[in-house]
């Protein structure tokens, strides 16, 4: 049997890595691009340097998994980087997540303290009301305050996936971790 698989992104060659591997079919892989990876590649963006496009970590607590994804390449051909994350927001790079002082930077002092503000009382908030939210919007500004989530999380949000009040909150409790309030109280200080 000749099994056929559309996209060549993460999920795709997995698939037919494990077709091949495992039960020995034959396997077509159909990808538009010229290059296999889907999200998971870096591509050069208008002389602004190297950009990770999508997923680039593999993270597993699955040792068997993990051992199968190590035998994919040998262990000279994997790259690995220094996490480093920036958003470009309002024409600066912020570093993610981002510290107090590139806020200011960007947003002022003013715009700051309405985000800490706006931030604070969406904690205190949440200690009172005991609500579940059920879109992205409302469970990011139930858990940052309205600055914040309009400063940074609904532009990230509407550029990777569309309108944020559309969205299911469990994307946001999952691809959104907010730290903890003493770890934001350490970091001010």
């Amino acid at each position: 049997m000749t099994v056929f698989i559309l996209g060549a992104g993460p999920a795709g060659l997995a698939a037919a890595h494990g077709l091949v591997e495992d039960l020995g079919e034959d396997v077509v892989l159909v990808e538009a691009n010229s290059t296999p990876g889907g999200l998971a590649q870096t591509i050069q963006w208008n002389g602004r340097g190297a950009h990770d496009l999508g997923p680039h970590k593999i993270f597993t607590l699955d040792a068997r998994l993990m051992r199968r994804v190590e035998r994919l390449l040998n262990e000279d051909e994997w790259l690995t980087r220094e996490k480093r994350s920036a958003i470009f927001m309002a024409g600066y790079f912020l570093p993610y997540p981002p510290s107090p002082f590139a806020l200011i930077k960007v947003y002022g002092p003013l715009g700051f303290v309405r985000m800490t503000g706006g931030y604070f009382w969406a904690r205190v908030r949440q200690l009172i009301r005991f609500e579940q939210p059920t879109t992205f919007e409302a469970d990011l500004k139930r858990r940052v305050g309205t600055g914040l989530y309009e400063a940074l999380f609904r532009p990230i949000a509407q550029k990777l996936w569309g309108d944020p009040a559309r969205l299911d909150a469990k994307l946001s409790r999952g691809r959104v971790q907010i730290p903890k309030l003493t770890e934001v109280l350490i970091r001010l200080l």
